[in-house]
């Protein structure tokens, strides 16, 4: 019996019904998120942060111009939700672009797309970071810039208080 080729193994997809059968086995894990706080953490994580980082450094460059890319990612983001709903509709396994290549496109297209996700959540988290990094340091340095009078313990010598 011959093996298959390199080309037919890296590009091997797995059935539909394989993904909705691994879906469906118990992992052990039991499901406690409902509707409301699984749209609250996308949202949370779709906006977060970076939204007031980006603002920050783009609205002193493009003014009031920022409005109308906003408008057009938020086109962008609802097409990416209709497409997103059309591939669960046919694959309803468990919703990440992961399993979606994997059953489309094969092995080695959902292996980078994976890789694509865990650069991206990388990238992100550290933006939100850097965010909330340069707010903080920005409190320190001009406590009239934060809510609170509140003066950075860093800043003072210790025999002052």
């Amino acid at each position: 019996m011959t093996e298959p080729s390199l080309r037919t193994q890296l590009f091997r997809r797995k059935p539909v019904a394989a993904l909705v059968a691994e879906s469906e086995q118990d992992s052990g894990l039991a499901r406690r998120m409902g509707l409301v706080p699984l749209m609250c953490l996308g949202i949370g994580s779709t906006i977060g942060t970076g939204i007031f980082f980006v603002l920050s450094t783009a609205v002193p460059e493009a003014g009031p111009a920022v409005v109308v890319s906003f408008v057009l990612a938020a086109v962008t983001a609802a097409l990416t939700a209709l497409c997103y709903a059309e591939l669960a509709s046919s694959i309803p396994a468990s919703g990440s672009s992961y399993s979606y290549a994997y059953a489309t496109l094969g092995e080695v297209v959902a292996y980078g797309v994976g890789w694509c996700l865990v650069l991206e959540y990388g990238v992100s988290s550290s933006a939100a970071r850097s965010a909330g990094a340069s707010t903080s340091t920005s409190c320190c340095r001009t406590p009239s810039a934060c809510r609170f009078r509140r003066p950075c313990p860093r800043r003072r010598a210790p025999a002052a208080g």
